[in-house]
């Protein structure tokens, strides 16, 4: 398992998804600029949801979703009944495929916390 490290602690990132999910790429893409932005390193584990090595309880997730030290970055619950991709709510209202890189950074200050 991948994890970044902030202040000397080991954060594990994980992104969650299911291959045909049209809202992936726009998840690594705002994942890699909320590492940016924090000087973060560029790694996470990607967990397809159809795998059988992905964990049981990361397959309740939607597509895609992003846990920062095993917490979903908008504080949702893994309680998906079937393979769906999923929407956020933006800090502007605008409802989106991916989280806000605020979003995830904040996540991530949590995580440090």
């Amino acid at each position: 398992m991948d994890s970044i490290i902030i202040r000397g602690y080991h954060i594990p990132i994980d992104l969650i998804f299911d291959t045909d999910c049209s809202n992936v790429e726009a998840a690594r893409k705002v994942l890699r600029q909320a590492l940016l932005s924090i000087n973060g390193r560029m790694s996470w584990t990607g967990w397809d949801r159809a795998s059988t090595s992905t964990p049981e309880w990361m397959r309740g997730y939607g597509s895609p979703t992003i846990l920062i030290d095993g917490a979903d970055v908008a504080s949702v619950t893994g309680d998906a009944q079937a393979a769906s991709c999923r929407v956020y709510c933006r800090p502007d209202g605008q409802i989106s495929g991916a989280p806000a890189v605020e979003t995830i950074v904040a996540a991530l200050r949590r995580g440090i916390s």
